[in-house]
């Protein structure tokens, strides 16, 4: 028996969209405000709007906790590691250029290691089609992620809101993969 399994394959459209959807006026900012605020899993977070926005049904809240416990060692030892890292390095201006050359690279293996996680993660979210809308879907989502995070009542609804509203939410566009 193979010690190695076999590269699993890519989910283009789960990075495609993500890349996409974090572009978007105003969801980079609060996606970063999630994950210093709550510490929200920005990649799950964007898998799930991903979900919504192929008509997918969301992980209960049970399914997400089993999520969340899955993903951990990986963000563990590489996302979040590689995010402290490039944070130190950010005020070492000393060191300009070479520096900057040095944080860009550790930059580019974070977002390599988020994509391994989008990965995973489009491998493993039911496939299962959902019964409400894509924007009903995603605030459900959301908000039981929030919520297994401790966010409170009237500020996960709050945030959902506003993250939803960035994404242009009721508008179905913002639930479309782009192309």
């Amino acid at each position: 028996m193979d010690a190695h399994p076999p590269p699993l394959p890519q989910d283009p459209a789960l990075w495609d969209y993500a890349c996409a959807v974090y572009a978007r006026p105003g969801v980079s900012e609060t996606c970063l405000d999630w994950q210093t605020r709550y510490q929200a899993d920005i990649p799950l977070v964007l898998a799930l709007c991903w979900q919504a926005s192929r008509r997918r049904v969301m992980p209960d809240p049970a399914g997400l906790c089993a999520l969340r416990e899955a993903l951990a060692p990986w963000r563990s030892a590489t996302v979040l590691r590689l995010r402290a890292l490039r944070t130190r390095l950010k005020p070492l201006s000393p060191l300009r250029s070479r520096g900057a050359q040095l944080r860009a690279a550790v930059l580019a293996a974070e977002l390599e290691a988020e994509r391994v996680q989008l990965e995973y993660l489009a491998r493993t979210l039911p496939d299962a089609p959902g019964q409400e809308s894509p924007a009903e879907t995603a605030r459900q989502g959301l908000a039981h992620y929030l919520a297994g995070l401790g966010v409170l009542d009237g500020e996960r609804e709050q945030a959902v809101a506003t993250l939803l509203r960035q994404l242009g939410a009721p508008a179905q566009d913002v639930f479309d993969t782009p192309p």
